[in-house]
């Protein structure tokens, strides 16, 4: 499992420093939700927000931690658990994963739903238009700074130039909106949850493959994809990924 924690300026290098509307993350690996707790709790325990402006005040909640405004004291948890995203079908062993992890759900007496993230495509467009917003110039420089090579990866084969000042409000005010649409998409799932709230979760891959070939372009929205929901998340739902290892 991995769990978002902001960069600051003072605490990891990053390109693209001050593009703030994709604003990017760490993500610390765990096996456990116990190492995952270990990790947010020494976080939030060295109070983050007295160093880093960026930081919201949020001191460590056990409320929240044993899920108080999900119902877990008093019934079931819903979970959302899409196969596919609309755009990108994830590989066998994976949708074997989402299968396995579905069954153990309903057997521990949560429920489940059919779901899919609206107009992914449209996510996966937005996205890539911030990260070339600037001609690829952060990306160039970073990589002049190392004397690496630019691959290319997420964004291989796109080209554009440089938004205008204007272009670039535009952009992100249609993010804004698309992100406005995500978050109605999830409350509306109070209607088919069970438990009268919205889902309490996403499961889903952080990635459709284990990997991809060399020259190739790199799929990543579906973590994009719960960085956008969680990023208009009022009520600080859950968002849960799990990376299969092709080994089990």
């Amino acid at each position: 499992m991995f769990v978002h924690i902001n960069e600051t300026d003072g605490g990891s290098i990053n390109s693209q420093q001050g593009q703030q509307s994709n604003a990017s993350c760490l993500g610390p690996l765990s096996p456990s939700i116990a190492g995952i707790k270990l990790l947010v709790k020494a976080v939030i325990d060295a109070k983050p927000w007295d160093t880093d402006p960026l930081a919201l005040r949020m001191p460590w909640n056990c409320e929240s931690y044993r899920l108080k405004d999900h119902g877990q004291d008093d019934g079931p948890l819903c979970f959302a658990i899409p196969t596919d995203n609309g755009e990108v079908v994830p590989h066998p062993p994976y949708l074997r994963a989402i299968r396995e992890v579905r069954e153990a759900l309903v057997a521990a007496g949560h429920k489940t739903i059919d779901w899919k993230f609206p107009d992914a495509a449209e996510g996966h467009r937005l996205y890539l238009a911030h990260l070339v917003a600037d001609g690829g110039e952060d990306l160039r420089r970073s990589c002049e700074a190392s004397g690496e090579p630019v691959l290319g990866g997420t964004v291989r084969g796109i080209v554009a130039g440089p938004l205008s000042t204007l272009e670039w409000w535009d952009l992100v005010h249609r993010k804004d909106q698309y992100l406005a649409r995500q978050l109605a998409a999830w409350n509306a799932t109070s209607a088919i949850s069970g438990t009268t709230r919205p889902v309490d979760a996403v499961i889903l891959p952080a990635a459709p493959y284990p990997s991809f070939k060399p020259g190739e372009r790199e799929y990543v929205y579906y973590t994009v994809s719960l960085m956008y929901i969680s990023a208009q998340s009022r009520l600080c739902q859950i968002l849960v990924t799990f990376l299969l290892s092709l080994s089990q």
